[in-house]
């Protein structure tokens, strides 16, 4: 009777692990299944991002052009802004220079 028991409990514990192993291949299948899904709209959001490169590309051109514009236009302003305050105080200076001349020549007078 023994022998019944033991060879019930095998059956018992190869059916378990039977199903244990048929939860486990389910299971994978489900995570596969899931993975293949998930690389598939990845595959074709990067088909869908390649077919917009050479639009950014000439964006990225263009921005860089516009940039470059920019950067020559800062300079030119940059540099008529200093050659006006140049002139300006230069001006500036001899006007005042020539104050302290006319002043001095009417002091040199007076005294």
């Amino acid at each position: 009777m023994d022998m019944d028991i033991r060879k019930q409990q095998l059956k018992d514990d190869i059916l378990q692990r039977i199903y244990e192993i048929k939860r486990l291949y389910l299971e994978s299948e489900s995570v596969g299944i899931q993975t293949l899904i998930t690389l598939a709209d990845q595959g074709e959001q990067l088909i869908e991002v390649g077919s917009h490169l050479p639009s950014i590309d000439s964006t990225l051109i263009s921005t860089k052009q516009n940039l470059n514009r920019m950067k020559r236009f800062r300079q030119r302003l940059l540099d008529f802004v200093r050659s006006s305050f140049n002139r300006i105080s230069q001006e500036n200076i001899l006007s005042k220079l020539l104050c302290i001349s006319t002043a001095s020549s009417s002091l040199k007078r007076v005294y």
